[in-house]
């Protein structure tokens, strides 16, 4: 009996927590859910008076934010040296795992017991009165380079042998857009850095900058270093000499040239605003109708329409341009580009299967460029009557595109329906 009132005793003796350790670990349980409230609330009265909530909860986000910390693991509370602390393991994006233990302080007194809580607590490393901070630099940029080889931007001045032609397609660097400031921030780019800003210099920018580098700092002392990582050469798919054919076919004209191999998408030129700025597409939306037109069974390629300058839809004129007259088989139409046959072909094709039309071949959807912007047609029930969908069918209205949307819609009937 004395043996087992002995083993009995030390299974509740092994079972009894200590305040302190109650607390510890309700603080480090909170912590690993990044339950800042209930941390908060194991916080002593001082610490209330003196941070709210919101500030407590900012100050850990914006440890976490500094040292780039993808993931935080908070270990089990252990006693050492009279104070309880909690281990932590932070997995960060620049200066790889950072490991420390944080110590509690708590308070003493006849209330329940506390965390005397100070911004020291929001990291490991950092002692009393300490702040964590870093120094960043970003490696030198890396070169872009057009598809046979030729330098497109090289160096800190971005200079090039192709000269102006290839400022046309590689866009500048300059100081981070406001909009991209806390994406990069959290990336490690310093907030001072050069970033690209328009063309491939923008459109490439992660792979171009490479990876940061730098110091985290607990007050004076460096408690993890990672020396910046340039990148290599990023090899476009850019031809000097389609660049070159592109940019004198718009001739300094507002507008936009693109050119790309359908076959896998590759972008080989564009100049102007071949991608950034919507736009009426007018008559080169008319490749959009005629697909409508043709797999909805409206009308037959050999079918014939009278030869006109204009077409009438609720009263109102639609002309041709110039006021020509055209018409015959749809064949002949479409090459004509002829609006006094495609705005009444739109309105009988109508708008509900004109919007699907379009967006199969890729409107009202993401083109996946950075910087790029989305091509879209208003929905069916918001275009308006037979003359609106008609003005739509010959790429009026408020159809708007990008030239790289109109591409793609000429690739795609060129690869029979499979859109690069």
């Amino acid at each position: 009996m004395a043996l087992v009132a002995f083993v009995v005793g030390l299974v509740i003796g092994a079972r009894h927590e200590s305040p302190q350790q109650r607390l510890a670990r309700s603080f480090a349980a909170a912590w690993s859910r990044h339950d800042y409230a209930g941390m908060y609330a194991d916080a002593s009265d001082a610490a209330h008076r003196r941070w709210s909530g919101t500030g407590f909860a900012a100050a850990y986000r914006e440890a976490a934010a500094t040292a780039t910390a993808r993931a935080l693991r908070i270990g089990r509370p252990f006693r050492r040296a009279g104070a309880w602390r909690v281990p932590v393991t932070a997995t960060t994006r620049i200066f790889g795992t950072v490991r420390g233990s944080v110590a509690l302080p708590m308070t003493s007194g006849s209330g329940p017991v506390r965390i005397a809580w100070t911004p020291s607590l929001t990291f490991p490393g950092l002692r009393a009165g300490e702040r964590l901070t870093r120094r960043l630099a970003l490696p030198p940029r890396a070169d872009l380079l057009a598809r046979d080889g030729t330098p497109l931007a090289q160096g800190p001045d971005r200079s090039s042998p192709l000269g102006a032609l290839a400022s046309q397609v590689t866009g500048t660097v300059g100081p981070i857009p406001p909009a991209r400031l806390p994406a990069l921030r959290a990336a490690g780019v310093p907030a001072d850095a050069q970033v690209g800003v328009n063309g491939l210099e923008r459109i490439l920018d992660d792979r171009l900058r490479g990876e940061p580098g730098g110091d985290l700092l607990a007050g004076p002392r460096v408690i993890a270093h990672a020396a910046p990582r340039a990148g290599g050469a990023v090899h476009t798919t850019i031809s000097p000499s389609v660049e070159q054919a592109a940019v004198t076919a718009l001739g300094g004209r507002l507008g936009g040239v693109i050119a790309f191999e359908p076959r896998n998408g590759e972008v080989l030129a564009f100049a102007g605003i071949a991608f950034s700025t919507l736009q009426p597409p007018g008559s080169t939306f008319k490749m959009v109708t005629v697909t409508g037109v043709l797999a909805n069974g409206v009308a037959k390629p050999s079918d014939s329409f009278p030869v006109q300058t204009q077409a009438v839809i609720e009263g109102v004129p639609l002309q041709n341009a110039n006021g020509e007259s055209c018409g015959g088989t749809l064949v002949q139409a479409f090459a004509n580009s002829c609006n006094s046959v495609f705005a009444p072909l739109g309105a009988k094709l109508g708008a509900r299967r004109l919007v699907a039309t379009a967006e199969r071949f890729g409107f009202n959807q993401d083109p996946g460029v950075p910087g790029a912007a989305t091509s879209t047609i208003p929905p069916p029930d918001q275009i308006g009557d037979d003359l609106a969908v008609g003005s739509s069918a010959i790429g009026q209205g408020r159809v708007q595109a990008t030239p790289l949307q109109m591409a793609r819609v000429a690739a795609t009937i060129g690869l029979r329906g499979r859109r690069p």
